[in-house]
């Protein structure tokens, strides 16, 4: 069976390639419930770019998709992303939960 990652590759006419999953600190700017499309920005690459939600936890109310979009909250991803050019182009998002809020970092006194 194929997963949907490796269809878009297969059916690209662009030169695509599949990269190993990798987890991510995201935030999301925007999310389709019906098929999943998204816009999501990778923190530490400060870089928005278009993903799909391929979790079943979408269908349900109050996902944590959802509600980190309302709250603005950050989500720690694991995601499939195929590449162009060696560049990221899409990533295929397979599960996430709440990441741990980062603690500020208190600057020495001198």
């Amino acid at each position: 069976m194929i997963d949907e990652p490796a269809a878009e590759v297969l059916r690209s006419t662009e030169q695509l390639s599949l990269a190993e999953p990798v987890t991510y600190d995201v935030r999301i700017h925007g999310v389709f419930k019906t098929n999943g499309a998204c816009r999501i920005e990778i923190l530490e690459q400060n870089r928005i770019v278009p993903g799909k939600i391929a979790d079943a936890v979408l269908d349900e109310p109050h996902n944590v998709y959802t509600k980190a979009l309302d709250e603005g909250a950050t989500l720690r991803v694991t995601a499939q992303p195929t590449m162009k050019d060696g560049k990221l182009h899409r990533l295929f998002i397979t599960g996430a939960k709440v990441a741990p809020r980062r603690r500020a970092t208190k600057a020495k006194a001198k």
